[in-house]
């Protein structure tokens, strides 16, 4: 045990009490962009007076919030109680390109709160908080009973891939390659931007036949229909497409060391004797005490199912059990991980 003098006792108190009473900033932040605060703040600073008024919200109970997400760098009072957005702010705009308006909404829903509430339930018995809350193994089958929820989560994820597919694709080189295929790669939106951004590219996108249905209006939607081929397949049994360049964008963080495995052995068979590569994006956790937005991820995952982002050492072992070769970490310009995988040939 330490022996802090009492100024040092004082200052992890603090330290102590913005991390307990730390939930309050979410919903602080989601009231806000229920009420559309960020976008009015756009065309210049305002009164809070004239907020309240153009929100018909209560101007003094405003401020203390408005007071609140500026100290955490969300708006700024430029003057008293007239306040501005920062560039955190203007991320919760809703015409940003990647908003995280959705994002916010989604970690307010109810079910995280509640899922999270069983995270003592998962630590004792093992299973993921989701199941002790509602009964189910996964998100997956929540979403099935929920649709309000499932459209709110899904528009959040529309804002994770666009933040983080973007800069990917902008820094990989994709030349020398013919075709793509992304693999579990939902209703297309990344495969859809690879497309766009590299016209000598064709396409695979591989997924459940329910999904493609939607895929093919994104895709069409794009103006990259005509060069993608729409596979259905579970890629828990057989992944029978050819493509030079495999793709799998946290599709691993879902599924536990079991699943994760079929899931590259299956890629694996798909690729034979061939050398082709397998990209996965995901996040890697560092080893160490210092933050990494991985860390805290990972936390939500034990409330998703029965997933996890894992360290380098725990990803190095599950490639070359599926019989791969982790070649490279192309610089991905954001804060997620590409890991370049290539095909392991015994003689």
């Amino acid at each position: 045990m330490t022996n802090p003098s009492q100024k040092e006792r004082t200052a992890n108190l603090i330290s102590f009490y913005r991390l307990a009473l730390g939930a309050v900033i979410p919903q602080a932040m989601a009231a806000i962009v229920k009420l559309g605060i960020a976008d009015l703040l756009q065309e210049g600073e305002k009164h809070v007076e004239e907020i309240a008024e153009l929100t018909e919200t209560k101007a003094p109970l405003l401020y203390r919030i408005l007071r609140t997400l500026a100290s955490e760098g969300v708006f700024k009072e430029t003057k008293p109680r007239t306040f501005a957005l920062t560039p955190v702010a203007e991320l919760l705009c809703s015409d940003q390109p990647g908003s995280v308006r959705h994002v916010v909404l989604a970690n307010v829903d109810d079910w995280r709160w509640r899922s999270l509430g069983c995270l003592t339930d998962s630590l004792k018995h093992g299973k993921s908080a989701i199941h002790h809350a509602y009964g189910v193994e996964n998100y997956y089958e929540f979403f099935a009973e929920h649709s309000e929820s499932h459209d709110t989560f899904n528009k959040a994820m529309v804002a994770h891939s666009y933040n983080i597919n973007t800069p990917f694709i902008e820094n990989y080189d994709f030349s020398g390659i013919a075709t793509v295929a992304d693999i579990g790669g939902g209703e297309g939106r990344l495969l859809a931007s690879i497309l766009e951004a590299n016209p000598h590219l064709q396409g695979i996108l591989f997924e459940g036949s329910y999904t493609l249905e939607k895929a093919e209006v994104l895709l069409k939607e794009q103006g990259v229909l005509e060069r993608c081929q729409l596979t259905a397949g579970n890629f828990f049994e057989e992944i029978s497409i050819t493509a030079d360049l495999y793709v799998l964008s946290f599709i691993l963080a879902d599924w536990d060391d079991e699943a994760s495995l079929k899931i590259l052995k299956n890629i694996r068979k798909a690729i034979g004797d061939r050398d082709c590569k397998l990209l996965i994006l995901d996040y890697i956790v560092p080893e160490g005490n210092e933050f990494h937005l991985s860390k805290i991820v990972d936390t939500v995952l034990i409330t998703f199912g029965n997933g996890c982002f894992r360290t380098e050492s725990e990803y190095s072992r599950l490639y070359r059990e599926a019989s791969f070769d982790w070649t490279g970490n192309p610089e991905s310009g954001t804060y997620a991980s590409v890991m370049e995988l290539g095909p392991i040939h015994t003689p």
